[in-house]
């Protein structure tokens, strides 16, 4: 029998930190050196970014508006009328005012660049920085900076719902913080702050020539973290339209990750935009402890989902009953069960308690934590006792019985923010 796997033509890279040689031939990743120029002379590349098995993307310079952009280019097999730039393009020529819309990533400019390996369709948009977490250094039973941060998304959300534009992949990887203008800095400036491009020579197996539809070196990834250090808002854009959709045709699958999927999602009963409203649930919850809701470790769509029951009870049975797994878990009443002497059995653990729970977890003064003694009946604070209330409205089986965006935007949770103090 022989092997059908492609043998390699390029050594395997020391690093992490660039994207593998083999993604360069037809069809794949298009050539980019350090210094080279598109669409003319406009666009000149300083740095990089990031990169994908899809994409990679670069920081470039903007020579007519003298500013600083992201250049995405993507493979030459990247379907050029798919929905994420019907979609950016929609939005970027969209000029409905509203507060949600600072939020949202927009297309500066698009084109098209034919290179060896074929055509690849280039997105240009703001730089931004790096992937949300909970603020640091705060105190787990203060959640007022994470209730900043997330009533930005619900209203990004709203803003895209009156654009009638679902999300499709709310998640922690897809919500950046937002830089302030660092236009006026040199490359040297630049480089001074966020390290020199590292090149790593692409190098054959066989010991010739690279050919042309291959870059003469790979670029590590810039350290975003420090050039954020020194431009930071405490600001979030919601960004990656790749699993976007309209609303009057959603897809029939979305690319959420699991433990930010509604059940509706995990079992492919439909999308809408209350399925992006759960999502935003779950980033709510994720912002305010400091980890995920729901877990998943070995089989993400059947343990989220076990912990959606364990947390919310038995579904509606439109929901149950296309669940193929569940008689491994749960009787036909949604008791857990124990089928073998070494699985492990689903415990009860509902949002009140996981909201409780929180500031135990992981306490601000590093004290070791006696469950025994916490209280079990109460909040520990108004807050908590909001983000319960808030989150019980989010975490609705039913799509259309889950609180809408613009009525999670009047909840007290969200309320009492003051949006002018995140601009400075």
């Amino acid at each position: 029998m022989t092997d059908s796997t492609p043998k390699r033509l390029y050594t395997i890279s020391s690093s992490t930190n660039a994207e593998d040689a083999e993604l360069y031939k037809a069809g794949g990743l298009h050539p980019i050196h350090i210094g080279d120029s598109l669409k003319g002379n406009r666009y000149r590349i300083v740095h990089k970014l990031g990169f994908g098995s899809f994409s990679t993307v670069w920081l470039a310079r903007d020579t007519i508006q003298q500013c600083y952009v992201s250049l995405k280019i993507s493979r030459a097999d990247f379907q050029p009328d798919s929905n994420e730039l019907q979609i950016l393009r929609y939005l970027a020529q969209c000029d409905l005012q509203h507060e949600g819309s600072q939020y949202v990533m927009k297309l500066k400019d698009n084109f098209v660049i034919s290179g060896p390996n074929g055509n690849h369709i280039c997105l240009v948009t703001q730089v931004a920085g790096n992937r949300v977490a909970r603020p640091l250094g705060v105190n787990y039973s203060c959640l007022g900076p994470s209730r900043l941060l997330i009533s930005q998304m619900f209203l990004a959300l709203e803003y895209l719902n009156a654009c009638k534009i679902g999300h499709g992949d709310i998640y922690t990887g897809n919500i950046l913080f937002q830089l302030a203008e660092f236009d006026s800095w040199s490359d040297e400036q630049l480089y001074e702050c966020m390290g020199p491009p590292i090149r790593e020579e692409v190098i054959r197996l066989d010991g010739q020539p690279v050919e042309n539809f291959v870059p003469a070196y790979t670029v590590h990834s810039g350290n975003l973290s420090r050039l954020a250090q020194r431009v930071l808002l405490s600001k979030l854009l919601l960004v990656d339209f790749g699993g976007a959709y309209f609303l009057k045709d959603p897809p029939l699958k979305t690319i959420t990750p699991s433990q930010y999927s509604a059940p509706e999602v995990l079992r492919s009963l439909g999308i809408s935009s209350a399925s992006d409203v759960w999502a935003l649930g779950c980033l709510t919850f994720e912002l305010c402890a400091g980890y995920t809701l729901f877990k998943a470790l070995f089989n993400p769509r059947q343990d989220v989902m076990k912990d959606m029951v364990a947390m919310l009870g038995k579904p509606p049975d439109k929901i149950w009953d296309v669940w193929e797994e569940r008689p491994n878990y749960f009787d036909g009443d949604g008791n857990p069960i124990q089928r073998t002497q070494h699985s492990i059995i689903v415990q009860s653990y509902p949002l009140y308690d996981r909201i409780r729970d929180m500031a135990w977890l992981y306490p601000a003064d590093g004290r070791a934590v006696d469950f025994s003694q916490r209280d079990r009946s109460s909040l520990e604070t108004t807050e908590q006792a909001q983000l319960y209330d808030f989150l019980s409205k989010v975490f609705v089986f039913e799509p259309r019985s889950r609180i809408s965006v613009t009525d999670a935007l009047a909840h007290p949770f969200l309320t009492l923010i003051n949006f002018p103090r995140l601009q400075s």
